[in-house]
């Protein structure tokens, strides 16, 4: 199942974050993908907003996970950008991954930033990982207008009640994003 969406600017992006935080039920993955200044931590708070997260959220660039317990669920946020660039191997990326796969066992949100990137060097499928399913989202920076956003909603792996309702509720609430 795939959705896209035209984000006319960073409050459509914001307005979208936080309508997902507000609907989005315990262990969903949101894996988010694009480029730099896409949008993906804007978005991220958002959808802290929207789970009720009383923490100031910032991009976990070079601690790679923070963690906020005070929402409605508790949130995961991790940023692979450092991470990855540094190209850790062997026991790190073990135990990386044993942590994640923790992570991802929890009552939580996890939304995991620069995801691609653990696409292209896990040697699993994500869908194994996230017995549940998984949301994948990408940004893009409209190259005619750079405050604007192109994003593709993916629902990926198992397609579990949970994946399957928050991609259609927010399938149905495009008018909300195309809005200025």
């Amino acid at each position: 199942m795939q959705a896209k969406f035209y984000l006319a600017n960073i409050e459509a992006t914001r307005k979208l974050g936080q309508r997902i935080g507000e609907i989005i039920p315990a262990q969903t993955v949101i894996a988010l993908c694009g480029q730099l200044g896409s949008g993906k931590t804007s978005l991220v708070q958002a959808i802290a907003k929207g789970l009720q997260v009383e923490e100031l959220v910032v991009s976990p660039t070079f601690v790679v996970i923070n963690e906020y317990h005070s929402g409605r669920i508790p949130l995961y946020h991790l940023d692979l950008y450092r991470y990855f660039d540094r190209s850790l191997k062997g026991p790190d990326f073990t135990l990386f991954v044993a942590q994640l796969e923790e992570i991802l066992q929890t009552k939580s949100v996890v939304v995991i930033e620069w995801a691609e990137m653990l696409f292209d060097r896990f040697d699993r499928d994500m869908g194994s990982l996230c017995p549940n399913g998984y949301l994948r989202l990408d940004l893009a920076v409209d190259p005619n207008n750079d405050q604007a956003r192109s994003a593709i909603l993916t629902a990926l792996g198992k397609k579990d009640q949970g994946v399957s309702l928050l991609f259609s509720d927010l399938c149905q609430l495009t008018e909300l994003f195309l809005s200025n």
